[in-house]
């Protein structure tokens, strides 16, 4: 797979949402990138649900931490 850099948009929403299944994958107008757990699972009631970035190998790190468990 290529990098999410040389990816389009849409298709590297795509591919988070495959990698991250449940997280909305959303793209600003400024170009900033945000993933969001919702609706949020009862037993994710304590955890990070939110996160954002830069760029979308960004968001990739910031999602991948949050599924985690750990800090951001």
């Amino acid at each position: 797979m290529p990098a999410l850099k040389l990816l389009s948009v849409d298709v590297a929403k795509a591919v988070l949402r495959q990698d991250f299944p449940g997280w909305r994958i959303i793209v600003s107008d400024e170009g900033r990138w945000w993933g969001q757990l919702w609706p949020l699972p009862r037993d994710q009631f304590n955890r990070v649900n939110l996160v954002d970035a830069d760029t979308a190998e960004g968001l990739r790190a910031e999602l991948a931490r949050a599924v985690a468990g750990s800090p951001r």
